[in-house]
């Protein structure tokens, strides 16, 4: 069975058309945009290319949004879901190198690019390698590929609705005993916006301090 793509999207107009039509052409017709209460034109780029969408009340954030999807997945019993940003900057031709780390028995694979990070990203991913003992490159990575026993866990755990669904999620998964796993992926440079991780200091001091305080309570 086909692994079902899931992209959140959140005002991305500018850049799902060419997404879904990439994954299109490249044979992924699975494919569920979780639209999070998008201000933009988003919602109806998709419905105009005919692929399922779901559309959120309100703005839930991306772990939420990507939560719906994992639902969906178990109702319609896919073994395999990938998710994928709607940003323009994954390249769909690297979902084969995720579902081979899947068939090598890891729940979780993360299409890992540590060479796009800036001086903070390098210290934030630093510090959280030392204090969670997550052995991973790239945490902020929304790349990733899991198995059944993943997405079955992370659909049903009501602890699991963080705000920031790269580190929790991994600290998460480390203590449900899921395997984690990295594979090497290019990025393409950011077209236009920002990220909505790191668009500011404040914004990664911010992210360090809520992390941070998951890591306590929950990592160790």
């Amino acid at each position: 069975m086909h692994p079902l793509v899931v992209i959140p999207v959140f005002n991305e107009e500018n850049t799902i058309e060419s997404l879904i039509n990439e994954l299109l052409a490249l044979g992924f017709k699975d494919i569920l945009i979780i639209d999070d209460a998008s201000e933009d034109s988003s919602i109806e780029i998709a419905k105009k290319l005919k692929v399922e969408t779901i559309s959120l009340p309100f703005n839930m954030g991306t772990w939420s949004a990507i939560r719906v999807g994992f639902k969906y997945a178990l109702d319609k019993d896919y073994e395999q879901v990938i998710t994928i940003d709607a940003d323009g900057q994954h390249i769909p031709n690297d979902i084969p190198k995720l579902l081979n780390g899947l068939r090598k028995g890891f729940d979780i694979v993360i299409g890992a690019c540590p060479q796009r990070a800036n001086m903070a990203k390098k210290v934030c991913w630093w510090l959280f390698r030392k204090f969670s003992g997550l052995k991973i490159n790239d945490f902020t990575s929304g790349f990733r590929a899991y198995s059944k026993s993943a997405f079955s866990k992370f659909s049903t755990y009501n602890g699991a609705n963080l705000e920031y669904q790269d580190v929790g999620v991994l600290i998460m998964a480390k203590k449900f005993g899921l395997k984690i796993g990295e594979v090497p992926v290019e990025m393409k440079s950011r077209t236009w916006g920002k990220s909505k991780v790191f668009p500011s200091l404040k914004s990664i001091l911010r992210y360090f301090l809520i992390t941070f305080t998951i890591i306590m309570v929950k990592g160790r």
